[in-house]
């Protein structure tokens, strides 16, 4: 069996790589495509060959030829490259979309904002429309139309979350294949490292410069909850540049001495520390969105809070884990920590779902529902 594995040029690849090797060992391999001009990524892919495939329209057809020596295409978010490459993919070869939550969710971005990130929204998208070419427009619309039709020939589809699962049926009813559950990285490899304990009392508000964080509608609530020893501290080091800077100034306005804002790239030990400085974690999205920050900082011992539209919310809420709603921000017992029990509990609920055990055991499953598949196909 070989499988071909496809994915924007992240560390998360990384991560699933080992799962992958421990479950079908030498028989996987990596198109990774990036903007990088040197060809060389910043982290070690361990096994398997790894091709670096610029992102462009020639690498679009190069991970395509690339797709016909693979029996499995497992594809790490469903990108346009990705997208092309099922669709000339050998008719038996088994496909897997392992979604990452931006994927599967449609255009219709105002339907996951507040009322005032939504009229910001608006305005941005009027000077986007007035920058984009004719020609960009068009690529657009052809490869929503050929992303729709990839999703028909897909086997298996994963997400961060199974709840998210429901928004794909929602978005994508040509689906027809089977949910099956991936991770990316054990809590051994990620959440419980860069120190386990909260270290401070500020408060840490989204993960990007990204207009699904709703930190217009997020800053009024936190203002009333804040204290002048605080600070709210906002990521905005990558994403929307524009966005940013729109936010950057609302949040001077609106919070003055208390705001934060990140916005240069650091290195995660450095990242780490200004997190577990936060005692409270304020994710306002109303889509699944940070995952990996949220699990971090809840296995550290801080309090989140999450918008109850959230799918996210819903499954910590459904496992036990303490968990507080937007709606009770404004409520003085935010800003109260967490006791060692609810921390434990916490804990113990990230363990069950990302446990290294767990983890490998998914890519097993994955593997051997290929396997049976596959045995099926020759014997028909």
């Amino acid at each position: 069996m070989k499988i071909l594995h496809i994915g924007p040029d992240s560390q998360f690849i990384q991560f699933i790589s080992k799962t992958f090797e421990l479950a079908a060992p030498g028989c996987n391999d990596y198109a990774v495509v990036s903007k990088r001009t040197n060809k060389s990524l910043g982290y070690e892919i361990p096994n398997g060959q790894v091709k670096v495939i610029e992102s462009s329209v020639v690498g679009l057809f190069k991970i395509a030829l690339l797709a016909r020596r693979y029996d499995v295409i497992i594809a790490h978010s469903l990108t346009n490259q990705a997208v092309f490459a099922l669709l000339l993919a050998p008719g038996k070869a088994l496909t897997v979309w392992s979604g990452w939550g931006f994927d599967y969710y449609t255009d219709d971005v105002c339907a996951l904002l507040g009322e005032e990130s939504k009229k910001l929204y608006k305005e941005l998208s009027e000077g986007y429309k007035k920058e984009e070419s004719v020609l960009k427009k068009a690529l657009k619309k052809v490869f929503s139309k050929l992303k729709s039709i990839s999703v028909r020939k897909i086997d298996y589809f994963s997400a961060p979350i199974p709840n998210d699962f429901l928004i794909l049926k929602e978005n994508y009813p040509q689906f027809c294949g089977e949910y099956i559950q991936l991770n990316y990285g054990s809590v051994e490899e990620t959440f419980s490292l860069g120190g386990c304990s909260v270290t401070g009392e500020n408060i840490l508000l989204g993960n990007s410069a990204s207009i699904t964080n709703n930190h217009i509608e997020a800053f009024e609530k936190i203002k009333k909850l804040a204290s002048e020893e605080q600070k709210i501290i906002v990521p905005l080091s990558y994403g929307d540049e524009k966005y940013r800077d729109t936010i950057i100034a609302k949040g001077k306005n609106c919070l003055d001495e208390l705001f934060c804002p990140l916005i240069d790239f650091m290195s995660l030990d450095e990242y780490s520390k200004i997190v577990n400085s936060c005692s409270l974690i304020v994710m306002a999205h109303k889509r699944q969105q940070a995952l990996g920050n949220i699990c971090a900082v809840m296995y550290s011992g801080a309090r989140i809070i999450l918008d109850e539209e959230n799918p996210a919310y819903q499954f910590f809420i459904e496992r036990g884990a303490i968990v507080n709603s937007l709606n009770d921000i404004s409520n003085s017992l935010m800003l109260t920590p967490l006791s060692e029990s609810e921390i434990s509990q916490n804990r113990k609920v990230i363990q069950e779902f990302w446990g290294a055990e767990k983890v490998n055991n998914n890519t097993k499953k994955l593997i051997e529902n290929i396997q049976v598949k596959q045995q099926r196909q020759a014997n028909k």
